[in-house]
């Protein structure tokens, strides 16, 4: 049972670390994007780019634990 508490701890902090790694690219993504494609396109680029690290977070959390428990 402790092991369970542990791995869906385990999982919810990737996922806020990925919360935290995109907060921590949106200005550079509005600063690179917004003069050049306007405010449309700087927060389409930004929830694109939230999709792809929560996809590679799920993957990472749910299909890149191996037998032994480590990442492959």
């Amino acid at each position: 049972m402790s092991t369970l508490r542990a791995e869906k701890t385990d999982r919810s902090s990737t996922m806020i670390l990925a919360l935290v790694v995109w907060l921590c690219a949106l200005p550079f993504v509005f600063l690179l994007v917004m003069p050049l494609l306007g405010f449309r396109a700087a927060a389409g680029v930004a929830l694109a780019l939230l999709l792809g690290i929560a996809l590679v977070c799920w993957a990472l959390c749910s299909v890149g634990r191996g037998p032994r428990g480590i990442a492959p």
